[in-house]
């Protein structure tokens, strides 16, 4: 076996449950430090000497050889290491503070200041052949035995911050430690921490470190920027802290989406608020200050100025008078969810470790290898959820948005459906099945989950006959043809008229008016995922993704709420049930 090997195989050894987590769309690429890099391409080296080797990867052991010294710090040394989560906890509307375990209760890290993990995984969806790799800091004490702890922000289509929201107690994520800023005590009179926010994290480990060390006189003022009042999820923390070190800590909100009646400063971290919070140009003066930024690239684009030979090097800290070797930035490689590297198109999504199907597969191989591709299967899902209405006439016109504004509105074609939907007394949608005709097209809809009383918005969408007769029989026991059928009865028939649009990219927004005269608005997320394989792709997986594109809309809907009318929501077929069994019984609607 090669030595190099070594350093990977806690990583490879969790392969396949890391293969079944789910995921979201990508994010923008984000230029990352050479620490991220150079641990991505160690991740990338490691792979294909597995996959080289086809050997069968070692169980995960706590450093790089066969057996666990829990004498040692469990980060000491380098290579791959794994963390068993032992708990969750739920901070605020899109932030979790994650517990994982180490081997030995009484084992320590081994983490310094500034040092972060690098996790990585290799996500079902995420469309390319390398792993997810995402830094994230540790915010617990780093003295702490037998336990790290990550804060971990929930993005809209963030693939790690997906995955680490949908761990449960018991599941492991692989990691490696990356330094990054040495702290040195005492080597400066002040620093200010300037965060936008997730980057409160490596902010908030530095500055659990500083005042920890008795030995450490340094003074620290914190500017965290934040979108509204609920993203300050450390509040109470750093509270206590000011409470604890007076005149040597303290803590200063700028919130630009205040709540009515907020108590927070109104606005984003420039330069008259730095002028105001004491760190202007007089305090730009004192050589011993260091300012440390950690927030969007667009927020420290504009404190510290561009980067390269055509950007601006103008920044509000160089406005003030500050120097460069006084600013430093990417205290953490990346807070945020973004995606590296940006380009490569493999999809992992079944279960089975390393099945290669593609959505980009070039098509020589299919040319070379016919066999695989009669092997490739496309999974269907799709999540929705109902408003009665738009609170607005039209998405297409933007003098008529609200705050905040979409970020694209494309208008989808018009669409006019004819449904026939076919049961036998309810048989087939009291076991989360729904078939039906569009347009003489069969078609159905799978939801297991509502058997457990769980609302029908979650679907995977069976498109082949013979799928969907496998579907039926699983239920009635009965041999179903598509020419008979498949052995139903029509239950529904009427006709839909669709105005639609694609909204920030990923989200349909659809109207639907139908021919009984009832109207319904649906928000959508629908996803195909191409695999290789004539086995099932786990359940389980699947429930997960279709829960982690659930959440995805929730946001997309929270963060829109001026955009959806308000009151009781039916959809087109519960209310179309309704109106015939009222006419048979003689109701009036």
């Amino acid at each position: 076996m090669p030595p190099i090997k070594n350093l990977f195989r806690p990583f490879f050894a969790q392969n396949t449950r890391l293969l079944r987590q789910p995921f979201s769309t990508p994010r923008r690429a984000e230029v990352m430090t050479t620490q991220v890099a150079f641990a991505a391409a160690a991740v990338g080296i490691g792979a294909y000497v597995y996959m080289r080797s086809g050997a069968t990867a070692a169980p995960a052991t706590s450093g790089t050889g066969t057996s666990s010294d829990t004498t040692k710090p469990y980060f000491s040394g380098f290579g791959f290491r794994t963390l068993k989560l032992h708990s969750s906890e739920v901070v605020n509307h899109n932030t979790k503070k994650l517990r994982f375990e180490l081997p030995d209760p009484n084992q320590s890290s081994g983490l310094t200041l500034s040092s972060a993990l690098l996790t990585v995984s290799f996500p079902p969806t995420n469309g390319r052949w390398t792993p997810v790799i995402r830094p994230y800091t540790p915010t617990n004490p780093l003295d702490e035995p037998g336990f790290v702890e990550l804060t971990v922000k929930l993005y809209p289509d963030g693939k790690q911050s997906g995955y680490l929201h949908s761990l449960k107690p018991g599941d492991i994520i692989s990691c490696l430690r990356i330094p990054e800023y040495v702290w040195q005590p005492n080597k400066h009179d002040h620093v200010a921490l300037i965060a936008g926010g997730a980057g409160i994290t490596p902010m908030y480990q530095l500055i659990q470190g500083i005042l920890a060390n008795p030995e450490d006189n340094t003074r620290i003022t914190l500017v965290w920027g934040v979108n509204g009042d609920r993203d300050i999820f450390l509040k109470k923390e750093f509270a206590e802290l000011q409470s604890k070190y007076p005149g040597r800590f303290r803590a200063e909100y700028v919130v630009s989406q205040p709540e009515a009646g907020s108590t927070y400063r109104k606005g984003y971290v420039n330069g008259k608020v730095l002028e105001e919070l004491g760190l202007g140009a007089n305090e730009a003066k004192n050589k011993s200050i260091k300012v440390m930024i950690c927030g969007p690239p667009a927020m420290e684009k504009a404190l510290k100025g561009g980067k390269g030979p055509f950007a601006n090097k103008t920044g509000v800290l160089h406005e003030l008078g500050y120097k460069p070797d006084q600013i430093y930035t990417r205290l953490e490689s990346s807070p945020y969810d973004t995606d590296f590297p940006s380009r490569l198109s493999i999809k992992l999504p079944c279960h089975m470790p390393f099945r290669l199907p593609l959505k980009h597969l070039p098509s020589r191989y299919l040319s070379t290898a016919p066999e695989f591709a009669n092997r490739l299967k496309t999974i269907n899902l799709k999540v929705e959820r109902k408003v009665p209405c738009l609170a607005i006439p039209t998405l297409s016109d933007p003098s008529l948005w609200s705050n905040p504004a979409f970020i694209s509105v494309d208008p989808l074609p018009f669409k006019i459906f004819h449904d026939v939907y076919y049961d036998n007394n309810d048989t087939l949608s009291s076991h989360g099945l729904w078939v039906r005709q569009r347009n003489g097209v069969w078609q159905a809809k799978v939801n297991p989950s509502v058997r457990r009383g769980r609302a029908n918005t979650r679907f995977e969408e069976l498109r082949i006959e013979s799928d969907i007769q496998k579907a039926v029989e699983a239920i009635t026991r009965v041999e179903a043809q598509a020419t008979a059928n498949f052995g139903l009865n029509k239950m529904a028939d009427f006709t839909t008229y669709r105005e639609g649009w694609r909204v920030d990219g990923d989200f349909m927004v659809v109207r639907d008016n139908t021919s009984f005269r009832w109207g319904v608005v649906e928000i959508e997320l629908e996803e195909q995922i191409k695999c290789v394989g004539r086995e099932e792709v786990d359940e389980k997986w699947k429930e997960r993704k279709m829960e982690e594109m659930d959440r995805r809309i929730e946001m997309f809907m929270e963060k829109y709420s001026w955009a959806w009318g308000k009151g009781q929501v039916k959809g087109k077929l519960s209310a179309y049930l309704d109106m015939t069994r009222g006419i048979r019984s003689g109701r009036v609607r």
